[in-house]
């Protein structure tokens, strides 16, 4: 039985973070708590394993997470009025601490969830049966949580996957089922399709003999078509109206319209902000302006207006060193790895990877999962 520590501590945070998501809709005093220590544990647990002798952590990713917290200072000193969302400062160094801590430390967390399986299983266990209340106590529950609550069954299902895969034990199917279902009626087209990728993952790994898979997965696909088409799901990917838009905008519902307006900010910008970015609240007076107060719905948008051209360099920097470092690790194979990579890129670009800290989590349970030569 290990010790407590920080470390281990804020491995228990992330196996606890769908739970609060999913209460977020009632109350947001836990989410913004687990977020907050999330954060503060991921500052003390870097730089104490940066200063330590013989440590993995690399003088490049030191610079990116010293950086992006520098950057997201002065978006904040530029947010004069407050900000809209108080999470939006934490967004960046959050996915930039997550990514270059994780990337180094993952041999030691998969070791912990195994060594501490119990415990890890009985925040999964949790957090499917505090989902599974709301859903049968709240009809709308699902569709009013709309991304955010997807994000966090998005989680809760890798998180189960990963425990389905070191124990066998089918129980871990359960929550993969309750939160396709909950993913399913949130009418959220961006996870619906990220769910659907992870199915098909699934699947493929699932089946000892590969034939199976490639006669069965059209039939499946085809069935599941039929699933989306028959139920409310299907009124979002049909053309309707929506508002004064046009085609595109109403099939994107406002997408297009807003992009436009942020791209319009940032070309209009001075060299200065262009480089540096407007402060957290610019991107939600440029969508007010044309749509409603709301945030891009789109990383590279949200990141350019706030933080400028360095934000986002940071950003993808991040990125790029894990995944460099985890392709290392998961040995799962480049196709595999590609699929899964375009998947957090696709919720990127559609709805927002950093700025769903559930999302981020995903990433390194997803990774794990996938690491080649784990026992069913």
């Amino acid at each position: 039985m290990k010790k407590f520590t920080i470390e281990n501590a804020l491995i228990c945070l992330t196996g606890i973070f769908p739970l609060s998501v999913f209460v977020q809709m009632y109350n947001n005093s836990l989410n913004r708590f687990v977020f907050i220590a999330l954060v503060i544990a991921l500052v003390f647990v870097f730089f104490s394993e940066a200063l330590r002798e013989g440590s993995k952590i690399t003088a490049a990713s030191v610079f990116l997470v010293l950086a992006s917290i520098a950057i997201s200072l002065y978006a904040y000193y530029l947010t004069r009025t407050g900000l809209i969302n108080f999470n939006d400062a934490f967004y960046l160094p959050f996915w930039t601490l997550f990514l270059c801590y994780f990337a180094k430390r993952h041999e030691y967390i998969e070791e912990y969830i195994e060594t501490h399986g119990k415990v890890f299983a009985s925040f999964v266990a949790l957090s499917t049966t505090i989902l599974l209340l709301f859903m049968v106590t709240n009809h709308s529950y699902a569709y009013f949580g709309r991304h955010r609550l997807a994000s966090g069954a998005f989680l809760l299902i890798v998180e189960s996957l990963l425990l389905f895969q070191q124990t066998a034990d089918k129980k871990y199917l359960l929550p993969l089922l309750i939160c396709s279902y909950v993913i399913f009626n949130s009418t959220s087209r961006t996870y619906l399709i990220m769910l659907l990728v992870l199915l098909i993952v699934f699947y493929y790994r699932w089946l000892n003999n590969k034939l199976y898979f490639y006669i069965s997965i059209i039939p499946l696909l085809f069935l599941f078509v039929c699933l989306v088409a028959s139920s409310d799901m299907a009124n979002y990917f049909e053309y309707k109206q929506v508002g004064n838009f046009d085609t595109l905008g109403s099939i994107t519902s406002g997408r297009t319209v807003f992009w436009e307006a942020d791209l319009r900010l940032f070309q209009s910008g001075s060299t200065v902000e262009k480089l540096f970015g407007h402060g957290f609240n610019a991107v939600y007076y440029a969508n007010a302006s044309v749509i409603a107060l709301i945030y891009a719905h789109n990383d590279f948008l949200n990141v350019i207006l706030s933080t400028g051209i360095v934000g986002l360099t940071i950003y993808f920097l991040a990125f790029i060193y894990y995944m460099k470092t985890m392709v290392k690790y998961a040995h799962a194979g480049i196709s595999l790895l590609i699929v899964i990579s375009f998947l957090f890129m696709f919720n990127a670009f559609f709805n927002g990877q950093y700025n769903y800290p559930a999302a981020t989590i995903s990433m390194l349970y997803l990774y794990m999962y996938l690491k080649e030569g784990a026992h069913k």
